[in-house]
Formats: C-alpha cells, structure tokens, sequence
C-alpha cells in the first residue's frame, strides 16, 4: 500500500507541476465585431502584426452629437469587454474622424 500512495501521490505533485494557470483567450475577428455590436460602435475591425497578438480599433458615435467626445458609455463598454482577451493595443476614433 505503501508504494501506491507514493505513485499517487507523486501523480498528483506532477500533474499540479505541469498545468499552467488559465490564460485568457486571443481576441478573435469574431470577438471583436461582437464587442463592436454590443457596444454600439460605428465599426470595428481586427489587425494582425506579425510576432505580436492582434490589435482591435473601433469608431464611436460622439456622446452627444457633438465631434469632440466619445460616448462615455460605449468606451467603457469596450475597455470591459476587451479585458477578458489577450490582444496587444485597442484604439477608437470618434465617427466624425472616420470621414476626414
């Protein structure tokens, strides 16, 4: 009995040893237009780099029509979403920037 303790408690210390810690998952295209709808945004889209993860820009409608802010409650909206992907930079612009 002695040595199947062992072999099991050495099983248990090795698999403990060789699992990592959860990640969280690359951002996908498919994440990124999702985030984009359910945070209102104008458009969204995904841009990949190589040797780096991918990066996300949105636009934004203004807060209140107005061209010098974005909607506060969409960017937050976004910056909580995102935070559950691994992705290397994401940026907005406001609606009216997307034009010039």
């Amino acid at each position: 009995m002695s040595r199947l303790n062992f072999a099991f408690a050495s099983a248990c210390l090795l698999s403990a040893c060789a699992t990592r810690p959860a990640e969280k998952p690359i951002i996908t295209a498919k994440i990124v237009d999702r985030i984009g709808r359910q945070c209102d945004a104008v458009e969204s889209r995904i841009h990949f780099a190589a040797n780096a993860l991918p990066y996300a820009s949105f636009v934004l409608k203004s807060a209140d029509g107005s061209e010098e802010q974005a909607s506060p409650p969409s960017f937050a909206c976004i910056g909580k979403a995102i935070a559950a992907y691994r992705y290397d930079v994401y940026g907005y612009r406001l609606a009216h920037e997307a034009r010039r």
